[in-house]
């Protein structure tokens, strides 16, 4: 395991290396306790309300209607509650983009439709849509911290979305690592700057003009 050491006045970010171990491994991570998850899902709704520096464990207790003590006990400090709730939701979407893609008739097609469902699933998700209003430095410190950064994370993601698929020895790998590098960097900017549409992400006209280019691409 690689721990992610908080800035200075700052949260924990996702330990992604420990992330990458976990997804990539045999053995399920225990499903988290229903107190535990009381307590998560408090986090991730007064998150989105307040923010990562006004939240207190005082605030997380009363929402979760959890003993002050026992959050303590469960997670030693509000940085590596934090920490867990953000790998939480990590995990649950990559589960979706992995569960999007595997329904993809080829390789190429699985990375489109991944990619599309990544954007779409992040893009929604009210803590994200928050930071990006108030707080964009927590995204910034994602993208840039830890021994494996958000940045790879998400490449890492992208390259591997068309594994087991029809034709994948067909994808050329060095462009594949181009674009996968490009879309990750797309994907930091949707976030950062997210648009005005009132539906899903991939039904707007930068999602078709991406599905085009990942098409040409990767079928040559």
């Amino acid at each position: 395991m690689f721990p992610v050491a908080p800035l200075p006045g700052t949260m924990s970010t996702p330990d992604f290396a420990a992330l990458v171990e976990e997804l990539g491994g045999d053995a399920e991570r225990p499903p988290d306790t229903a107190t535990d998850t009381k307590i998560l899902d408090a986090a991730f709704w007064l998150v989105g309300e307040i923010g990562e520096r006004r939240l207190t464990i005082d605030d997380i207790s009363e929402t979760s209607r959890v003993a002050r003590s026992t959050i303590f006990r469960r997670f030693g400090s509000k940085e590596a509650l934090l920490q867990r709730l953000y790998q939480r939701e990590v995990r649950a979407a990559v589960t979706h983009v992995l569960n999007v893609a595997r329904a993809a008739p080829d390789a190429v097609a699985a990375i489109a439709a991944g990619y599309a469902a990544l954007v779409d699933y992040t893009t929604r998700n009210p803590v994200i849509k928050r930071q990006s209003r108030v707080e964009p430095e927590v995204h910034v410190r994602l993208w840039r911290e830890g021994e494996i950064r958000g940045f790879d994370f998400i490449t890492a993601l992208i390259s591997g979305l068309g594994h087991g698929h029809d034709g994948a020895d067909r994808v050329d790998p060095e462009a594949l690592g181009l674009l996968a590098g490009l879309l990750a960097r797309v994907f930091f900017a949707e976030i950062m700057l997210p648009g005005e549409q009132a539906g899903a992400w991939s039904d707007t006209a930068r999602a078709k003009d991406l599905g085009t280019l990942i098409e040409r691409r990767l079928r040559g």
